[in-house]
């Protein structure tokens, strides 16, 4: 009977649950900040951080030469570049650009699947073709390495 009491004791109570991480979880989490930690930091280093200084650098005068004689312009360059028509038509363009090349490029990718995937002739040939410049670089860079 003492054993079963030893038992019951150290059993939790039914319908409460463990508190704090197991040290399974914990490692997992480790786990999952160490692999993603470098993407992160890509992410700050490489797209945050140059957006902000953009940003900051579009109110100032900076030319790209003269860092020490920077001064800050306010909203001022914002409204030389929305009252100068040469903005508008840039504008244009890339609206154009983007209207036209993004169905067409959707378009061709689909194609160009749908022709990988049928059971044509000279699909085998097609598939080399189209391959061929995504394995090269590696397969040359693994013979040069070994």
């Amino acid at each position: 009977m003492q054993e079963l009491a030893k038992i019951a004791t150290v059993r939790r109570i039914a319908g409460t649950r463990p508190t704090g991480l197991s040290r399974r979880t914990k490692r997992e989490i480790l786990s999952f900040h160490l692999f993603t930690l470098p993407w992160l930091l890509g992410f700050i280093f490489l797209s945050v951080i140059p957006l902000l200084l953009g940003l900051a650098t579009s109110f100032t005068d900076y030319d790209g030469l003269n860092l020490p004689y920077l001064r800050f312009m306010g909203l001022q360059n914002y409204q030389r570049a929305f009252n100068s028509p040469d903005f508008w038509v840039s504008l244009g363009n890339s609206a154009k650009y983007a209207v036209i090349s993004v169905p067409v490029g959707l378009t061709l990718s689909l194609l160009l699947a749908v022709m990988l995937n049928q059971p044509i002739a000279g699909r085998d040939l097609f598939r080399v073709l189209y391959y061929i410049p995504s394995i090269l670089p590696i397969a040359g860079a693994a013979r040069a390495w070994s």
